[in-house]
């Protein structure tokens, strides 16, 4: 019963640990305001992690534009509560517009085309945010990891 017990605290602390390092906070709307760029080591490593092996060789011609895809994204968030997204894929650069709200303490709201979706928001480092869907998503990007950046 004892190494039951055990095993069960080991398993527990494993699962938390990654969760307790990604601090929860408060954000405040002026937090989010300004300019924020892709953490591509973090995002790219997120993203690495979950394609299996079988995968990887299907995803290696598509791998370079989604690389440029991810280094290039950018969010930013107007006082106005106006989102700008932006990044380039292949020749093109995409930009697409919408609205967002701070929701609660720790959630973030953007509507793009009348389609809201709804973001926890986590501290990640010194500048950074992640964001995570609060409802499952269809692609290969979920989680989205963000360093603020000086306006370009």
């Amino acid at each position: 019963m004892e190494k039951l017990i055990l095993f069960i605290l080991v398993v527990f602390l494993i699962a938390v640990s990654p969760v307790a390092a990604q601090k929860i906070e408060a954000i405040d709307a002026q937090n989010l305001i300004g300019y924020w760029q892709t953490d591509s080591v973090n995002q790219l490593s997120a993203i690495n992690y979950g394609i299996s092996a079988k995968d990887s060789m299907t995803k290696t011609a598509e791998s370079e534009a989604m690389k440029q895809a991810i280094k290039s994204r950018s969010f930013i968030f107007s006082e106005d509560g106006i989102f700008t997204a932006q990044w380039v894929m292949g020749k093109r650069q995409n930009i697409v517009n919408g609205k967002w709200e701070i929701e609660g303490t720790s959630q973030l709201a953007i509507e793009i085309n009348g389609i809201k979706t709804s973001y926890s928001i986590r501290v990640n480092g010194k500048d950074g945010i992640l964001l995570i869907p609060m409802k499952a998503r269809r692609g290969q990007i979920h989680e989205l990891y963000f360093t603020k950046k000086d306006a370009k």
